[in-house]
């Protein structure tokens, strides 16, 4: 599904065309909790086309997580997608001892473009999925 997805070039948390007028964009994320309940908790998502907040949760199996963002530059009519890659570690501060959830909070910044939607992919140890997809107004 990763490979199928997304067919631009990109670098994780930035990616340009190499091109002066190409749009840039960057990303961060930061996994904010954890819960052992699986949550249908609603997604937050606030901003502009060029600055995006979004509160997202993964529903992950037990362990310990660290979460890695990759970016991909909007395409020609504003689409673009954000995975995000939750990583079991051996310890840290984000364990669970049971099936449930992390919460994160994402940013999204892009340059010379504007995002009109945004396609949100989270890549677990049981779990490649479409998060959601998310229309940007103005």
């Amino acid at each position: 599904m990763k490979s199928s997805a997304v067919a631009l070039p990109s670098l994780a948390g930035c990616a340009t065309l190499g091109d002066s007028d190409a749009p840039e964009i960057g990303s961060t994320v930061e996994i904010e909790g954890t819960d052992c309940d699986l949550t249908e908790t609603p997604t937050e998502i606030s901003g502009d086309r060029a600055e995006i907040e979004l509160v997202g949760h993964a529903e992950v199996p037990a362990g310990c997580y660290v979460v890695q963002d990759d970016a991909h530059v909007p395409s020609e009519d504003g689409r673009s997608v954000l995975e995000l890659d939750f990583s079991r570690v051996d310890s840290g501060p984000h364990c669970l001892e049971c099936e449930g959830h992390v919460t994160y909070q994402a940013s999204i910044a892009v340059e010379e473009s504007e995002i009109t939607e945004l396609r949100v992919l989270h890549n677990t140890p049981d779990d490649d999925t479409i998060y959601g997809t998310f229309s940007i107004g103005e």
